[in-house]
């Protein structure tokens, strides 16, 4: 087997199966479906049944087949209500596969932390200044990363990576919003996009960098609350939304990287990559080497 099979429950094969059946039959479960079919068929035998026992019209020698037709019905009830409690009472466990070097994807999404100490330098390299370090070197020039001294060495790395593997088109970057309180201000990084934007797509040659709210132009052009969960969950899902229906990439094609930001982002991305087969990926702060992540869950009981 493949290192990098996805291996999800369900299976990304089965996905479109289970969502015809489910939107025909009101369930993907066809155990659920079988039972439900047959307790209506119990309850209009228990029906018909519990009338000729109440008008009397009872053939001769049919008493036992009127008594097994009435107790199915209450049978069907009892064994439902075994199944739903022993549902209630699975474990699910939750396994985790991690391999250094993700497979290559199409288009990576991924948050974005201020520059920081590194902020002086990109500025001289957008203006073209010759003096600036390795200012004629690639993204996949291994010194070039190196001289970034702050966050946005994590993003270089995951981005040379993929664009080792041939594989890489897009960047979608979900920036933080502007945060105000009564104390303090904190500048959002939506206000650093553009200047990520043309460093990458400087020094990474075909790639196009895009900002998240390109999705929803009218929600997120101004960062996103990365201390809100529930934006956070919105926005990513937007950016799926807009990737899988409108640009029509599949979900293998997409990889959610989960290394900037804040934990709660790392967070919903993680939950986010539970639900269709989909991989995370993190970029090693101790070596730089780049990591994805399998998290799948499966009945133990």
């Amino acid at each position: 087997m493949n290192r990098h099979t996805r291996q999800k429950q369900p299976y990304l094969r089965t996905l479109r199966a289970k969502a015809t059946f489910e939107h025909l039959f009101g369930s993907h479960s066809l155990l659920l479906v079988f039972m439900g079919s047959l307790s209506l068929v119990a309850l209009s035998w228990f029906g018909d049944s519990l009338w000729e026992l109440i008008s009397l019209q009872l053939p001769n020698k049919q008493w036992f087949g009127i008594a097994a037709r009435l107790l199915f019905f209450p049978a069907m009830l009892v064994g439902w209500w075994l199944w739903i409690k022993n549902s209630m009472e699975a474990v699910a466990n939750l396994t985790v596969h991690e391999h250094v070097g993700p497979p290559g994807c199409k288009v990576l999404i991924m948050f974005l932390s201020p520059p920081r100490e590194d902020k002086e330098m990109i500025e001289q390299l957008l203006l073209n200044n010759t003096n600036a370090p390795l200012a004629d070197a690639g993204i996949q020039n291994t010194g070039f990363r190196e001289s970034f001294k702050g966050p946005w060495r994590m993003p270089l790395e995951a981005i040379a990576w993929h664009l080792q593997q041939g594989t890489l088109e897009r960047v979608i970057v979900a920036p933080s919003a502007t945060v105000k309180t009564v104390t303090y201000t904190r500048k959002g990084t939506f206000l650093d996009f553009q200047a990520f934007k043309k460093l990458i797509e400087k020094k990474a040659g075909t790639v196009s960098v895009h900002h998240a709210g390109e999705a929803q132009p009218d929600k997120w052009m101004q960062g996103v609350d990365y201390e809100s969960a529930r934006a956070l969950r919105d926005c990513l899902k937007d950016v799926f939304d807009f990737l899988l229906v409108r640009e029509q990439y599949t979900e293998e094609d997409i990889l959610i990287d989960i290394t900037a930001g804040q934990k709660l982002g790392s967070s919903i991305g993680t939950l986010l990559s539970l639900q269709a087969g989909r991989l995370i990926q993190y970029v090693s702060t101790n070596d730089y080497s780049v990591k994805s992540y399998n998290i799948s869950y499966e009945k133990t009981r």
